[in-house]
């Protein structure tokens, strides 16, 4: 893939940066952090990402760290991303290509709530550190992923049981999101000594009809404990954004209220979670990532009709600052090269012709 025009690792850091902070407007960066495998081939090389490519579980945040590098200076992305993702009370079957896939939840009582393996801490901080020292090396700014306390609650039981328990058994659910707690507050710690950018939290709070649960649950048992996350990282003074998919509409508020940098992936479900709407409300208190629709045209559309729709983006969202363009969720194999690409070029030519 060849992209004309691309800012330099320095000027793509720096782009990236001051939107994430809602700084004054500019250039608007590319924000992409997770690609399909037929992607990272093209990018990289079917035979290298063959014979690197992790077998197990949870493959697309095991590749290695030199691949980051090599894939946002390619596209003219200002940083790269580490993640830790823990596994607690995950069902696991075989996937294709060696790979396992998750296949469900498995705790249902506090009894088998378990502490995280150690060793999976120390790979997931060895894979950090290597990761920040080469983003420095080629001045790039790093990020640390991980998940909220409700994506680990809901993965370790399986959405129907987790549903099930937030009527039946709430103080089960109490005692997941306190041993999310546990384990991420003192990595987030660990993470500001290494180093990072900023923090992206993964949970999970909404579909494309609106919050998968009732609001004021959401308010009494995510706030108080995703708050704890958010302490550790801005009392060090990283910032942080929350990826959240579908219709968040109703929690933008809470969003901006408990300190939210940005939000990410800004998911349209339909037309239902309208960016510019969504702009409007939040002003310039609420940064946004993402929005080129992977269910509408980055996926379905022609390369011209993705090109138009990134420059719609671009003319309504550049001129207040504040905007990350990317896809609605991640580069999956599902999105055709040249779509991809289609996009990217969009950004670079409106950015640095």
């Amino acid at each position: 893939m060849r992209i004309r025009g691309l800012p330099s690792s320095t000027q793509a850091k720096k782009d990236f940066l001051n939107a994430l902070a809602s700084g004054p407007p500019g250039r608007v960066p590319y924000f992409e952090a997770s690609f399909g495998r037929r992607h990272l081939e093209r990018l990289l090389g079917a035979t290298e990402v063959a014979a690197g490519w992790p077998t197990g579980r949870t493959p697309l945040i095991r590749t290695p760290p030199e691949w980051s590098i090599r894939v946002s200076q390619t596209l003219g992305i200002g940083f790269i991303t580490s993640a830790f993702i823990w596994e607690l009370g995950r069902i696991y079957e075989p996937g294709p290509e060696g790979n396992d896939i998750y296949a469900g939840g498995s705790l249902r009582e506090r009894a088998d709530i378990r502490g995280v393996d150690p060793a999976a801490i120390e790979e997931a901080m060895q894979r950090l550190t290597t990761s920040a020292w080469l983003a420095r090396s080629h001045d790039l700014a790093t990020g640390f992923v991980i998940y909220g306390p409700l994506a680990i609650a809901q993965f370790a039981m399986g959405l129907d049981h987790f549903c099930l328990a937030l009527y039946d058994d709430l103080d089960l659910v109490r005692s997941l999101l306190d041993a999310a707690i546990a384990v991420y507050v003192p990595l987030i710690e660990s993470a500001a000594k290494i180093g990072i950018d900023f923090l992206l939290i993964s949970d999970a709070l909404c579909s494309k009809s609106g919050p998968m649960f009732d609001p004021k649950l959401i308010r009494e048992l995510w706030r108080p404990t995703i708050q704890l996350y958010l302490d550790a990282a801005r009392s060090r003074n990283i910032p942080v954004g929350l990826h959240s998919d579908g219709d968040n509409s109703a929690l933008l508020d809470d969003f901006v209220q408990m300190g939210f940098q940005f939000l990410h992936p800004i998911e349209p479900c339909d037309g239902v979670f309208d960016i510019y709407k969504v702009r409007e409300r939040v002003q310039n208190r609420l940064a946004l990532a993402g929005n080129i629709d992977i269910g509408g045209v980055l996926a379905l559309g022609t390369p011209e009709q993705v090109h138009d729709d990134v420059l719609e983006h671009m003319r309504r969202l550049a001129p207040a600052g504040g905007y990350m363009c990317g896809s609605s969720h991640e580069i999956s194999d599902a999105i055709p090269p040249e779509n991809f690409e289609a996009m990217i070029q969009a950004i670079h030519d409106t950015n640095y012709a």
